[in-house]
């Protein structure tokens, strides 16, 4: 903690403290002339970079998907190409995988990789093209000079620590198919769009300069620079008090939130790499040389050498009598510490007083019984002195060290030490105190047309550095800067008044918080915008709110319509040996609009947040996602992750279910899971207004429900649900095999904004695709993209009609007519039909 006591000036504050958050805009500009430029703006693609102002604005006929490699059988096997997972593929080669397929308009936003083996390659085909538009491995993908997957948008396994990814929008107006070749874990995030609607490619040339601008520029507010109000002020938060840092009752968007507290210092990891050259001894080899020690007091051995994937070995000897077994241990089962590659490690060993009392040197001797062992230098510590140093590759050093050696050969490597092993231990007692105050202090946020808190939570993880510390943290729209600035770009619109309040819970006082809000006029028409919150969760080992065996983590779940737009999610485990980290197997599995069925069903929590193999390259933050943090405390493995959703935000429109699992299994309960789940929300104006199912012959009669000559309705077995519903079954035994065509009427509200039919089906045959007509009219193809061949799972699907085809109608006829492909039959068990109301 800073000892020495702040004294700031308001002028100062505004140019300081904050720093000049515009620097990468032009002059500010009014509404109007912002409203314009935002309006020229397409709401989709690379635009989506520079619109982030609109983020609140709600989209009710964009629907969010996710593809990956999970294991279609409910194992914990996710990768394509690893026994155990039945993909579910239609290839008679299952080296050639199709990943993603659908035939109607939409937007990538997310790709994902990580390989096992041979690096795969992928070939993306665009609008029916019968040659690939892009065809690439992972490598070239991500390597930023294969236009258009261009840095900053592309980032390879070492920026991202372990994945392959690709955050280039790739926009496709009629059909789009990917096809991977080789093993691999996978993630593919897009948006999928009603047929009707009119999207355009991106013009990369003339918009990348711009995006790379904004996301070259972490921390600096990345929305359109006007001439917003701006209040600085400091104050004083005392123990267990509550202070307003901001209060209105006028309709206003606040536009960001920043916040100092002066009283602690802000860490950041050191990921120097250095050059050690030293020497490597081989299995039965032995060194020996001389030491200088203390006579009268306590000395110790400190070795530097390199943490490889095995243990090095060899026995110790001090002037001839053997004192211990020398081991530098393996790195923890690749991927489950620092990182997943040698870096530099210091071994100490204890030199009993015996063999030093009244010597000024002594003979050291090591026998090495591994494959071999690997040392740079040696030092005798006493106390808190270094008394003596030892270059091993230092021949004039050798000579004077009486050094000898048998199998020995010189080596020279460029690595990293664990950053955290170069915090003090006198640091680390000053970040866990501040670590256990800060975590103390909530932010909250009320909406005074609103009941409820909007936002309360703690300003660790409001703020996006996390509750294991204040380390630097940059991410785009949350984070926390290396002069102790936390800040916040999501806008907040509202209609009739906010109050803004930070709360201490804990016995400390702070006698100066410095903090900034942004506001200018909302100029958001009412019910077009959802209201900025954040769902807190905290799920504590050892207390009432523990994790449970079987049972998922629940992130957010909340009726109503809107998008997420970020997560800061922190998550520790017991340290002990191989998979401390194990509690990271975790899946995501998203259930949108009361579905049964996922929308998103991720392999792993690193790999939500980007990484892979428990993020093989350490600690890596980038502006929309990363690990922002990894340390240790109390024998606990801790990590902290960020993402921002900003291109492709988890759309829903009656209800969301967003379930995180911990372990492969759920079989971590003894994890801390500590998170803010950033979203926007409004009431939902989606209403069930119709339905039937093919197990009751009078609901079919009500609703003139047809089938074509060739089609036929049979009974089936017991069917289930994919993922976390995999144990309940459908009340649905009937289903109809559709091999040309059904028809049917169904009920809506005249005042709407378009309609939703849910349809439940067989997931084998894979691949099913009809035709959608409204009262005669072609509305579009309907295709889920969802794969397995798995014969007991089913499937509820959406389909979004546009009101152009059913505004001021209270009765849709409908068509669904089968086509022929992969799958030789449609399959459907119930619909369920909702209306979106007019506003």
């Amino acid at each position: 903690m800073k000892k020495i006591v702040h004294i700031v000036l308001a002028i100062l504050l505004t140019f300081t403290l904050f720093g000049c958050n515009q620097t990468n805009k032009n002059k500010s500009i009014t509404d109007e002339q912002a409203n314009k430029k935002l309006a020229a703006l397409n709401d989709y693609g690379l635009d989506l970079f520079k619109k982030i102002d609109f983020l609140p604005r709600i989209s009710n006929h964009i629907y969010s998907e996710q593809q990956s490699s999970y294991s279609r059988n409910g194992n914990n096997t996710d990768g394509f190409g690893l026994p155990g997972n039945v993909t579910g593929e239609v290839s008679d080669n299952n080296f050639i995988r199709p990943l993603l397929e659908l035939n109607q308009p939409g937007v990538i936003y997310r790709m994902w990789f990580t390989n096992f083996g041979a690096v795969p390659r992928l070939a993306i085909y665009i609008d029916g093209a019968s040659s690939p538009s892009y065809n690439l491995n992972l490598v070239d993908l991500t390597s930023g000079e294969q236009s258009p997957f261009l840095k900053p948008l592309v980032f390879d396994s070492i920026e991202s620590s372990g994945g392959f990814v690709s955050y280039v929008p790739i926009v496709f107006k009629e059909s789009i198919r990917i096809v991977g070749q080789g093993d691999f874990y996978y993630n593919i995030n897009y948006q999928k769009y009603p047929s009707n609607y009119d999207l355009e490619y991106d013009d990369f040339d003339a918009k990348m300069t711009e995006v790379a601008s904004i996301l070259n520029q972490s921390g600096v507010d990345p929305k359109i620079y006007q001439n917003d109000t701006k209040l600085n002020q400091t104050k004083k938060l005392e123990a267990n008090q509550t202070i307003t840092l901001y209060e209105t009752s006028e309709k206003q968007t606040v536009t960001s939130l920043a916040i100092n507290f002066n009283d602690f210092d802000v860490t950041k990891f050191d990921r120097t790499e250095t050059k050690g050259q030293g020497i490597r001894i081989s299995r039965n080899g032995s060194i020996k040389f001389e030491m200088s020690v203390n006579d009268t007091q306590f000395n110790q051995l400190k070795f530097k050498s390199v943490l490889l994937d095995y243990n090095q070995t060899a026995t110790m000897k001090i002037d001839g009598v053997t004192v211990s077994n020398f081991e530098v241990r393996a790195r923890r089962l690749n991927g489950f510490e620092w990182k997943d590659s040698p870096y530099f490690g210091d071994i100490i060993y204890n030199i009993p007083q015996s063999l030093t009392t009244g010597k000024n040197t002594i003979e050291v001797t090591l026998n090495v019984t591994s494959q071999d062992l690997t040392l740079y230098d040696v030092d005798t510590i006493s106390g808190s002195k270094t008394i003596d140093s030892f270059d091993l590759s230092n021949e004039s050093e050798r000579t004077r060290k009486n050094f000898t050696g048998t199998q020995t050969t010189p080596v020279e490597h460029t690595y990293e030490y664990d950053p955290n092993t170069l915090i003090s231990d006198e640091t680390w007692t000053q970040i866990h105190e501040s670590e256990d105050i800060i975590n103390q202090v909530y932010l909250k946020i009320t909406y005074k047309d609103q009941t409820g808190d909007a936002v309360y939570a703690p300003v660790s993880s409001f703020f996006g550095f996390g509750a294991y510390g204040l380390f630097e943290t940059l991410g785009l729209m949350v984070g926390l800067k290396e002069d102790g600035t936390m800040y916040s770009y999501y806008p907040m619109p509202f209609e009739s008044g906010i109050k803004i309040e930070l709360v201490n819970q804990s016995n400390y006082t702070f006698n100066e918080v410095d903090y900034e809000v942004k506001h200018e006029n909302n100029y958001f028409e009412k019910g077009s915008y959802g209201y900025f919150k954040s769902a807190y969760v905290e799920r504590l080992n050892g207390t009432a709110s523990a994790l449970k065996n079987q049972e998922p983590i629940t992130f957010l779940k909340t009726n109503g319509e809107g998008h997420i737009v970020g997560i800061t999610h922190s998550m520790s485990g017991s340290y002990f040996g191989l998979h401390s980290r194990f509690y990271l197997e975790g899946d995501e599995q998203i259930y949108i609009d009361g579905s049964l069925s996922h929308s998103f069903h991720g392999t792993g929590t690193e790999d939500f947040y980007n990484g892979g193999w428990y993020f093989k390259a350490g600690v890596k933050t980038n502006p929309l996602f990363g690990q922002s943090n990894h340390n240790y405390r109390d024998s606990r493995d801790r990590t902290v992750m960020i993402r921002t959703l900003i291109t492709d935000p988890i759309y829903f429109r009656s209800s969301i279910d967003f379930k995180m699992e911990h372990g492969g299994l759920n079989d971590r309960p003894d994890a801390d899971v500590i998170a803010s789940v950033y979203y926007y929300h409004k009431e939902s104006k989606t209403i069930r207004t119709d339905g039937f199912a093919l197990n009751n012959e009078e609901s079919l009669t009500n609703h003139n429900y047809v089938l074509g000559p060739t089609s036929s309705i049979v009974t089936t077995q017991s069917n289930y649900y994919e993922g976390i519903y995999s144990k309940t079954t459908t009340n649905y035994n009937k289903v109809a095999n559709i091999t040309d065509y059904s028809t049917f009427n169904v009920h809506i509200l005249k005042q709407n904004e378009g309609v939703i039919l849910r349809r439940e089906y067989l997931l084998a045959p894979i691949g099913q695709k009809a035709k959608v007509y409204v009262d005669g009219q072609l509305v579009g193809i309907w295709q889920s993209s969802f794969r397995n061949s798995i014969e007991m799972f089913i499937r509820q699907d959406d389909f979004f009609i546009p009101k152009e085809f059913t505004n001021q109608k209270e009765v849709l006829n409908i068509k669904i007519e089968f086509m022929a492909g992969s799958a030789n039959k449609w399959t459907e068990s119930f619909y369920e039909i909702y209306t979106i109301e007019s506003e």
